[in-house]
């Protein structure tokens, strides 16, 4: 699992970058030719985010090919509580 700082993906809000450090939502690094690509899991909805955190295409998760996962991802939120670690 790759754990990134908070400031990464600067298109995403905190929030939800609160509920992927705390397993609520899924994020995935996704193999890609030319740039760094996301897969953020929302219960059933899969959402392709670019390299900046925005969001370029949607699916169902059904459709979701999880070959395509490079690995897992979470954020380091800084708080007063202790990391935390999204083990999903």
């Amino acid at each position: 699992m790759k754990i990134l700082p908070e400031t990464s993906l600067p298109a995403l809000s905190s929030d939800i970058k609160s509920r992927v450090s705390d397993g609520v939502y899924s994020l995935f690094i996704l193999k890609a030719d030319d740039s760094q690509e996301f897969a953020l899991i929302l219960k059933d909805i899969v959402f392709f985010l670019k390299g900046n955190g925005t969001i370029y295409k949607q699916q169902p998760k059904s459709n979701f090919d999880r070959s395509s996962i490079l690995d897992a991802a979470t954020f380091v939120i800084k708080n007063n509580d202790p990391l935390r670690i999204n083990a999903a």
